[in-house]
């Protein structure tokens, strides 16, 4: 089946539309891709006689005023942004250029795909391109309304995703935007076909998720669009095998057209003042947090003699949950996200491979870190997939292999009353070995490695082991103690682990530093839920290093984790 992408995503979401179906859907064949780049505006003229009319409009004052505190916002960022890179001795784009079209063009043309960049997708060339490509259906992947000629050129026609429920949510608007604005519960990704009628077409699929309480148009946004790409290659390989089931719309419903940006922005000022809003925890008193501050710019010398002898420490942090609901050890998508693309700024993420293979060189010339995230819950399939997928940057995640044979809840939420919160099974484990999530061992049952029973810590640190690879399909090579402090690992459990895995990580603190040999022991630093804490625990202010080494056989921490860390 061949089938043709009309879109106007940014790169970043169009290079990651087409690299799950490479990856999830390769019977399926993308003959080419119809972009339109953008159309010209308005004149000048016509636009500052419009913005004079629309001064009697309340909403529209407070929304120029809002752009303007944002242009201010923006630039006072970039200059924070330009000092902390000072501080940290780091280069302006440590993890490379964003993507940007001319590189996803070329590196999908060299891939046998397609493109064909227009100003206007109804051209006649646009057009001719298509009917060139021959394909079996098109896709509308985030474009303005299409017309019959180009939505009817493929022989199957063409199908939609629409990110609301339809009938109730036709036309446009952000994700979130008519359902928090209504007080919905759930939010509704839908694919369609295309017809004359604005999103009236037959349901082919729906995939509804819950608004939780500490959602934001921000993190369904993230939500959808992870979950509507999902949903797009379910239903292209339900149209591969002939299994897709058409659901006529039912009559009614409404169509969200013509809006303006003041009316859109005043909805969205209304929605944030009616959600409840998520405050971090801090680990300490705000006035010892700011006493720490104030020896950043002390450790601009020290960032700048280890880029000199290229010997920057890795970084490796660790959280638990990317949820919007209320958990101890949780952390809310649009947060996450902050901190993620914050970190993307002014650090080079890696790979734990590629983290621990730079400590065996002894060379890191960029301040690098590590992302990862234990016991592997349920809820990161949609929350912490949302931010990865959308920023684009490797994660580790470190599993109990017990409960994901169960997909049983924790102990440790269970003791706190936290119930909903049960693991991923083995194939949302699969799903992310395949998308390149680097699949750890965190024991069979999340045990505490104190203990000094020789056959149950082979059965807990060396038979998760053995399962993951029986259900992988390939060597695993890394184990997390679960808590990982001093009191959680004994010297017959450190003795067992290096025997069994090449990378092992425990979770005092502690940055890493090479040259250094496997089997490796990783420090990880608990990864603050504070923005603020977390620039500080990355210049290593918050916690003090430990040694190398366990000290006879056992890890000691000179200073107790974060009462957020379990």
């Amino acid at each position: 089946m061949r089938i043709v992408i009309f879109s106007s995503a940014s790169p970043n979401d169009l290079d990651h539309l087409l690299s799950s179906l490479a990856l999830d859907l390769p019977e399926v064949t993308v003959a080419g891709v119809l972009y339109e780049t953008g159309r010209p505006g308005r004149p000048f003229s016509k636009r500052l006689q419009r913005a004079v009319k629309l001064l009697k409009d309340w909403q529209f004052i407070r929304f120029v005023f809002h752009k303007g505190v944002a242009a201010i916002h923006q630039r006072l960022t970039r200059f924070l942004d330009r000092a902390l890179r000072f501080i940290h001795a780091a280069p302006p784009e440590p993890n490379g250029p964003p993507l940007s079209l001319t590189s996803i063009v070329g590196s999908w043309q060299a891939r046998g795909v397609q493109f064909h960049l227009t100003n206007d997708v109804h051209a006649p060339d646009s057009l001719q391109y298509v009917r060139v490509l021959d394909p079996d259906i098109g896709l509308i992947y985030a474009t303005r309304i299409l017309k019959p000629a180009l939505f009817t050129s493929p022989r199957r026609g063409s199908i939609n995703i629409h990110k609301h429920k339809v009938p109730d949510y036709r036309g446009g608007g952000a994700p979130g935007l008519w359902e928090l604005r209504d007080g919905r519960s759930t939010q509704t990704i839908t694919i369609h076909r295309v017809v004359e009628h604005v999103d009236a077409g037959a349901v082919l699929a729906e995939e509804t998720f819950p608004i939780e309480s500490f959602d934001t148009l921000e993190s369904i946004r993230l939500k959808s669009a992870t979950l509507g790409v999902d949903l797009i290659i379910d239903v292209l390989r339900q149209e591969l095998t002939g299994q897709v089931v058409e659901r006529p719309q039912p009559a009614g419903g409404n169509v969200y057209k013509g809006w303006q940006p003041h009316q859109i922005h005043a909805i969205e000022r209304s929605i944030r003042a009616s959600r409840p809003r998520w405050r971090p925890a801090f680990s300490r008193p705000p006035m010892k947090l700011l006493a720490r501050a104030l020896m950043l710019p002390a450790m601009a010398l020290r960032n700048h003699r280890r880029r000199r002898a290229k010997r920057f420490p890795i970084i490796v942090l660790y959280h638990h949950l990317v949820c919007d609901r209320r958990k101890q050890m949780g952390i809310p998508t649009a947060e996450y996200a902050r901190h993620v693309a914050y970190l993307k700024r002014h650090y080079r993420i890696v790979s734990l491979a590629e983290a621990v293979a730079l400590l065996g060189r002894g060379e890191v010339d960029i301040p690098t870190v590590v992302l990862t995230l234990d016991d592997g819950y349920a809820a990161n399939m949609i929350g912490l997939r949302a931010v990865v997928e959308h920023e684009r940057v490797p994660v580790t995640i470190c599993v109990c292999t017990q409960h994901v044979s169960d997909q049983s809840e924790f102990a440790h939420d269970v003791s706190r009353r936290e119930h909903g919160f049960a693991s991923m099974g083995w194939n949302d484990v699969r799903f992310l070995d395949r998308h390149g999530v680097t699949i750890a061992s965190h024991t069979r049952t999340h045990f505490n490695c104190g203990a000094s029973d020789y056959d149950t810590l082979v059965s807990e640190i060396a038979d998760s082991k053995r399962e993951l690879e029986a259900e992988l399909g390939h060597p695993v090579g890394v184990f997390a103690f679960p808590k990982g402090r001093a009191e959680n690992i004994s010297p017959l459990a450190w003795q067992i682990a290096r025997e069994h895995y090449s990378v092992v990580m425990s979770a005092a603190g502690g940055a890493n530093a090479g040259p250094a040999q496997r089997p490796m022991h990783l420090r990880r630093y608990f990864h603050p839920d504070s923005l603020f804490e977390l620039e500080l625990q990355m210049q290593e202010l918050l916690e003090r290093p430990l040694p190398t080494e366990p000290v006879s056989g056992t890890m000691t921490a000179r200073e107790p984790l974060p009462a957020s860390a379990k």
